[in-house]
């Protein structure tokens, strides 16, 4: 954020803020850059992503969502969703980090819809590669959390023996 104007950096704290606190309105757009390398190889530190204020009802399995925690916003990817008491959980995790967690599904503020790659220009989230991938990492992550449970299992089964 060093390149910005005084100007800029109003609008872009205006913009974050109001995406924090929900005055933002339904379908508004934002843009806002990265802070952190979780989502890569997606989008990393330095680049802009832009931000549809969407209901959480309408993310989908493999959107990267953003989400409040405490006073930062986190995008991240959807993994799976449950409901429980009445309430649906969000599992969600960065692409490049190992684990993740559950979030309530109120702490949903948008969705990236757009990010700048290396050159500069915008890709849209929407297109058939960007979402085969976001599959492929949905299936490693449940996959290695499986395999990660069953190793446990058989190993706990042979010790015994």
């Amino acid at each position: 954020m060093s390149n910005e104007t005084p100007k800029q950096n109003r609008q872009l704290t205006q913009q974050w803020l109001r995406l924090l606190d929900g005055s933002l309105s339904m379908g508004a757009m934002v843009e806002l850059p990265v802070l952190s390398d979780s989502m890569l190889p997606v989008f990393g530190i330095g680049r802009n992503i832009k931000i549809q204020r969407v209901p959480w009802k309408s993310c989908s399995t493999g959107d990267i969502i953003v989400f409040r925690e405490e006073r930062k916003l986190t995008a991240h990817r959807s993994l799976f969703a449950v409901r429980a008491g009445g309430k649906c959980y969000i599992f969600q995790k960065g692409d490049c980090n190992p684990g993740g967690h559950f979030i309530r599904s109120e702490r949903v503020v948008g969705r990236v819809v757009e990010y700048q790659d290396e050159s500069g220009h915008y890709r849209s989230l929407s297109s058939r590669v960007v979402q085969s991938t976001s599959r492929v990492v949905i299936f490693i992550y449940i996959f290695r959390a499986f395999w990660g449970q069953a190793r446990r299992l058989l190993w706990r089964k042979i010790v015994r023996k």
